[in-house]
């Protein structure tokens, strides 16, 4: 996963690179898409695929995820802010064999139907860069990341035992998009974002996934 947060951060890095150059060439500097003092509200409905450690729990997209974002301008198209959101992952398996550890027993094997839930709450300050090398362009890029702590919790039910962990953890979620000026006082958002969480209870289980955003971002007066 780590290799994944690395391609994110390099994509990104590279955008701000060619932004750079774009500058240096250019004396009045990138076209302002967002401007100082600015304030924007978002809402965007989430698809999420699981990858690693996590795929191997659920391997399922997940088609219920939302979130909430709230952004400042602390400067000309360059945005600091707040992101919290919600997504449940889940998977029904035929009847299995699975060795499940009980409080009133060492231990014992269960062959049932088995149901698999995950329920996930980012909470991340995230810091964007909206850039547009052409001032009556309708489309913008943008590239940012978010970082804070999400809550996870997993449930899995074998019958009628119930095993489940839940843990707050360090999160980061780099993320690359498009903004779609519809030249009214909203904006459509459509992204990409690798979301990692860093282990739960145990090491090697960190959790991660590809998530698509498709949403609406609002001024706000």
């Amino acid at each position: 996963m780590i290799k994944k947060i690395f391609f994110f951060g390099s994509l990104i890095a590279a955008l701000f690179t060619s932004i750079s150059d774009i500058n240096a060439q250019d004396k009045e500097g990138p076209a302002e898409v967002y401007a100082s003092g600015d304030h924007m509200f978002g809402i965007t409905y989430n698809m999420s695929i699981p990858d690693g450690k996590f795929r191997d729990f659920i391997e399922k997209t997940s088609f219920r995820g939302f979130s909430l974002d709230y952004e400042s301008f602390i400067m000309d198209n360059l945005s600091l802010g707040l992101n919290a959101g919600y997504a449940v992952y889940d998977e029904v398996k035929d009847k299995q064999t699975v060795d499940v550890n009980l409080s009133s027993t060492a231990g014992a094997t269960i062959h049932a139907k088995v149901w698999k839930y995950t329920h996930v709450v980012p909470i991340e300050l995230k810091s964007r860069y909206y850039y547009s090398p052409d001032p009556n362009s309708w489309v913008h890029l943008f590239g940012g990341v978010g970082v804070g702590t999400s809550y996870v919790n997993q449930e899995l039910w074998v019958g009628l035992q119930e095993i489940r962990q839940d843990y707050w953890r360090f999160s980061i979620s780099p993320e690359a998009g498009f903004d779609i000026s519809t030249n009214g006082s909203y904006n459509i958002q459509i992204s990409t974002m690798y979301q990692y969480i860093l282990n739960g209870q145990n090491s090697d289980e960190d959790f991660g996934a590809y998530t698509i955003r498709i949403g609406f971002r609002k001024w706000i007066n």
